[in-house]
């Protein structure tokens, strides 16, 4: 079947760059950049005029705007009491979808950059009266900002920092100095004396105010949390690597405006369903945290899995690139 080719999808800008125009945005400038590692630039941007940039907690991320089709989102890694500069830290992947290898290409000292408004969605705990921190590899990134503010409220935390060995481990310096006062410990697991994290163990008893936090791969977080079950309710938090992965069983689209009927698989994302059959919808973020997909759907009952969607927009709106559907059948307003 050939199938029919959409503009875009009825509520997405034409352009990531229009859609930051009609959002609040901050423009910034690269400050300076530098390789922490071979692989992971670290990028401090500041206002061009070197006025202060909007506040952020620790946890928190920006969405970069990289071309007028493409936005990435990245932990904000640097002290939050420093109110002049953001800093992410991004990690090269040949195999990915393409923004790392922009930032590592294209951002340099005075580029300019379009970013959102720290949103957080990995905050710190206020109830808690100790933090276990568990990083895989350039999950470190969100646990660089919350540690300056723990250290200045006296709060108890401990960070595990899980990477393949010392060589390529991200922020050596700062974990060694953590680590020779107690707060953290460095696991890795292809040197000559491996000292995997076992996530099983650690995680075996709770204490009282005890909150444990993960940022890391796909395969590390489906163990932690598993390791992580028992756990009082409420005090388990994590932060997810890319494109959320897509669950749920197999459901038909009906397109209100064309007629098609398209099957979607079992595990497949909505997005992918409509891009097999010819309809492109706008994505960027892949992971339901920028918004730029946003459909309206007329009938039906999706599974939102957005972190970008009010509950007044869950009534008509839903987010192809993760969303789901609970009901056999959605109908889309396309």
């Amino acid at each position: 079947m050939t199938g029919i080719q959409l503009p875009h999808n009825r509520l997405a800008p034409d352009s990531v760059a229009e859609q930051y125009r009609l959002n609040r945005h901050v423009t910034t400038v690269v400050k300076r950049c530098w390789y922490e590692t071979t692989r992971i630039k670290c990028i401090e941007l500041e206002d061009p005029e070197g006025w202060t940039l909007p506040p952020f907690a620790p946890g928190a991320h920006i969405d970069v705007v990289l071309t007028d089709i493409l936005v990435r989102q990245y932990s904000l890694c640097g002290d939050p009491a420093d109110k002049h500069v953001y800093r992410i830290a991004v990690q090269r992947e040949d195999d990915g979808r393409g923004g790392s290898a922009l930032v590592h290409e294209t951002l340099h000292r005075g580029t300019r950059v379009s970013v959102s408004m720290p949103r957080n969605l990995f905050a710190l705990a206020d109830s808690a009266s100790r933090h276990i921190f568990i990083a895989g590899g350039i999950g470190i990134t969100p646990f660089l900002s919350m540690i300056p503010e723990l250290l200045r409220r006296g709060v108890l935390f401990h960070i595990h920092a899980c990477n393949r060995s010392a060589t390529g481990l991200p922020f050596a310096n700062s974990l060694t100095e953590l680590a020779c006062n107690g707060l953290a410990t460095l696991h890795y697991t292809d040197s000559s004396n491996p000292n995997r994290l076992d996530l099983y163990k650690r995680l075996q008893h709770q204490e009282d105010g005890e909150h444990v936090y993960f940022c890391g791969p796909g395969v590390m977080l489906d163990h932690f949390l598993k390791a992580s079950e028992h756990w009082t309710e409420g005090t388990v938090h994590y932060e997810r690597f890319g494109r959320a992965p897509s669950e749920g069983p197999a459901y038909s689209i009906n397109l209100a405006r064309t007629g098609i009927t398209i099957e979607v698989e079992s595990g497949e994302p909505m997005s992918t369903a409509l891009k097999r059959h010819g309809i492109t919808i706008r994505t960027s973020c892949e992971a339901g945290i920028c918004g730029m997909c946003k459909t309206n759907y007329l009938g039906g009952e999706p599974d939102h899995r957005d972190h970008c969607l009010s509950t007044e927009d869950k009534a008509r709106i839903l987010t192809p690139c993760v969303s789901g559907s609970k009901s056999a059948v959605l109908t889309l307003d396309l």
